[in-house]
């Protein structure tokens, strides 16, 4: 078998369409597999999409299912490369965009927006977080460098965008050595939320490593971030272990800090 399909996340990706998603925003899925949840966002919701994974094979399967169901059009992009890569790539503008479009409109809708992703998905439980250190590549006051985001502003079309990003990770419920002879414990949440965090947010000076296991970072990334952390348990996977999907809004002071700026 080439590639890999599940039913039992159709729910959790009606969940994304349904109560994440709204009609025509740019969705980018790091791991999209043969893209039941792109094909889904496009047709429900009339979705821009941009979508990449390692396997050459889920790709084509994508590009033969857009084309089946008349949706090719809504995909902006696909390619087959290192998520990481991709990620970084989300804040470049691709140099078509400079292009005068306005005598072919069909031409102009499948342009990459001059701005982040409303939404990205990472659906990779098995290391999704770790891909999370492409997001310092980001710029935070838009796509496409100074010339364009001065001629954006000039034009008074420069959209604010603050992705929303969704990651699926493994988590596990955790005990502590006992203290004062009490053992405490980590539940499935917060150790999805420590590790989302242990790879966004990077050690300042003396802290040592950025990837340092914490006790709690949601209250950290919420207030001083205003990440609006959201946690939704996705399915049981084994006893102890669960799959959740942790959202976050990668905002402009997280990006920054990311990026050295603190």
């Amino acid at each position: 078998r080439e590639v890999y399909w599940s039913g039992r996340l159709s729910e959790e990706r009606r969940r994304l369409i349904d109560q994440e998603f709204q009609p025509g925003e740019w969705i980018a899925d790091a791991f999209c597999g043969v893209g039941a949840l792109c094909l889904q966002a496009a047709l429900k919701k009339q979705c821009r999409i941009t979508a990449n994974d390692w396997n050459p094979a889920a790709i084509e399967a994508l590009k033969h299912n857009a084309q089946r169901n008349k949706l090719q059009d809504a995909f902006l992009e696909l390619s087959c490369a290192d998520a990481y890569d991709f990620l970084t790539s989300l804040g470049f503008a691709p140099p078509n965009n400079d292009k005068d479009t306005s005598r072919d409109p069909a031409a102009s809708s499948r342009q990459r927006p001059p701005h982040l992703p409303h939404h990205v998905v990472l659906n990779f439980p098995l290391d999704a977080a770790s891909f999370l250190g492409a997001l310092r590549w980001w710029p935070v006051g838009g796509v496409g460098g100074k010339r364009r985001r001065k001629q954006r502003r000039a034009q008074n079309d420069a959209p604010t965008v603050v992705p929303r990003v969704h990651v699926y990770i493994f988590a596990k419920e955790s005990s502590s050595a006992p203290e004062n002879g009490l053992e405490s414990s980590s539940s499935f949440e917060e150790n999805a939320v420590n590790e989302i965090a242990s790879h966004l947010l990077p050690a300042l000076p003396g802290e040592g490593s950025g990837l340092q296991t914490t006790t709690s970072r949601r209250e950290e990334l919420d207030q001083n971030f205003g990440c609006n952390i959201k946690v939704h348990n996705v399915r049981n996977v084994a006893p102890g272990k669960v799959v959740m999907c942790v959202s976050f809004s990668a905002t402009e002071r997280l990006l920054r800090f990311m990026q050295g700026d603190f």
